[in-house]
C-alpha cells in the first residue's frame, strides 16, 4: 500500500477546537466511500499520563490543567473495505512528535498517509498539510527588541570595564604634564618665572607643598570616584544579569513548542500574550538605563572634585 509521510520538525504549533474540528472534517472527507471508518486519539500529557479516547469531544472535554497539560495529540483515522479487518486508507497526524537526531530531540508534527493509490495518496496530504499548516505560529519572539537588549547590554559592560579606568586615567595625564600645579598654583610665580628669576628656597618649598598637596588631592579623589563608580558598576551588572535572567524564563516559559488552546491551557496562554506584551518593551527600557548612566557618569563623577 503506498504510502507517504511529511513531518515538521521544530515548528512551534497552536491547536485550536475550531481547527481541530475542520482537520476531521477534512480527514473524513477524504476518506468516504463503502467501508467502515474509525478514529482513535491518544492523548499525552505531562506526569506521564496519557489518554485513549474514541471521540473528538471526548479529547476537548479534558481539563488540561496545568498539573496534566497536554503536550501531544496524535490522531488516527482508517476505513476499511467491506468484509476486512485490514485498513483500505489511513491517515494519522500527530501534533507534538519527538523527533531525535543524534542526542538532541526536537517536537513537531508529523502527518503520515497510506492509501491503495498513490494519486489519493498525494493529493489527501496535501489537503492535510493544509489544514495543520493553518495551526503553525507565524509570530515568535521579537528578534529587534532582543537584539536592541543584547547590544545595550554589551555596550554597558564595556562602558563599565573602560569607562572609570580612562576617566581616572585622565585626570592624572592632566596634571603629571603641568608637574602636578595647576594654572592658579602657577599664577603667583608666573610674573617672576617670565623674567627667567630664580624662586626663593620659601617659595620652592611653597611650589613643592602645592605638588604635594595636589597629588594627595588626586588619591582622595580617585577613592571617591572608586567607590561611586563600585556602586554604579554593581547596579549596572545586576541590572543586565537580571535582564538575561528575566528573558531566558520568558523565551521559555513564553514560547512553548505546542499549545492546545482548551481547558484551562487556553487560560494559560492569554497569561502568557499579556506578560510578553508587558515584559519585552520593559527589559528593553531596563537595558538602556545602565547605558544612559555610565553616559552622564563621568560628569557625575567630576562633581566629586
Amino acid at each position: 500500500m503506498p504510502r507517504e509521510q511529511k513531518d515538521y520538525i521544530g515548528r512551534r504549533f497552536e491547536v485550536e477546537p475550531t481547527k481541530l474540528t475542520k482537520l476531521l472534517r477534512v480527514i473524513h472527507e477524504k476518506l468516504a466511500g463503502t467501508g467502515d471508518e474509525s478514529d482513535s486519539y491518544v492523548v499525552y500529557m505531562t506526569g506521564d499520563h496519557r489518554a485513549e479516547l474514541r471521540t473528538l469531544d471526548e479529547v476537548l472535554a479534558l481539563d488540561n490543567t496545568a498539573k496534566h497539560r497536554i503536550v501531544r495529540l496524535r490522531i488516527h483515522s482508517q476505513r476499511r473495505a467491506p468484509n476486512s479487518a485490514a485498513p483500505h486508507s489511513e491517515i494519522d497526524v500527530d501534533f507534538g512528535a519527538p523527533f531525535k537526531s543524534g542526542t538532541s530531540s526536537q517536537t513537531g508534527v508529523s502527518i503520515e498517509v497510506a492509501g491503495e493509490s498513490r494519486v489519493w495518496v498525494a493529493d489527501t496530504l496535501s489537503e492535510i498539510e493544509q489544514q495543520v499548516e493553518r495551526s503553525r505560529v507565524q509570530h515568535g519572539p521579537p528578534i529587534i527588541s532582543i537584539a536592541f537588549i543584547i547590544l545595550a547590554s554589551f555596550v554597558t559592560i564595556v562602558m563599565l570595564l573602560l569607562g572609570p579606568r580612562f576617566e581616572t586615567g585622565q585626570t592624572a595625564r592632566e596634571l603629571a604634564t603641568s608637574m602636578w600645579l595647576t594654572g592658579e598654583d602657577i599664577a603667583p610665580y608666573a610674573e617672576k618665572l617670565s623674567r627667567s628669576e630664580v624662586l626663593s628656597e620659601e617659595e620652592q618649598r611653597q611650589v613643592l607643598s602645592k605638588q604635594i598637596e595636589n597629588v594627595n588631592s588626586l588619591y582622595k579623589h580617585y577613592d571617591t570616584i572608586e567607590r561611586e563608580s563600585l556602586k554604579t558598576r554593581g547596579a549596572s551588572l545586576l541590572a543586565v544579569a537580571a535582564i538575561a535572567v528575566v528573558g531566558v524564563v520568558l523565551f521559555i516559559w513564553g514560547y512553548p513548542a505546542g499549545v492546545f488552546l482548551w481547558g484551562d491551557e487556553k487560560s494559560r496562554q492569554e497569561t502568557r500574550e499579556r506578560v510578553k506584551r508587558l515584559l519585552w518593551p520593559l527589559l528593553l527600557a531596563i537595558s538602556l538605563v545602565p547605558v544612559i548612566v555610565q553616559l552622564f557618569l563621568p560628569s557625575l563623577l567630576n562633581s566629586f572634585r
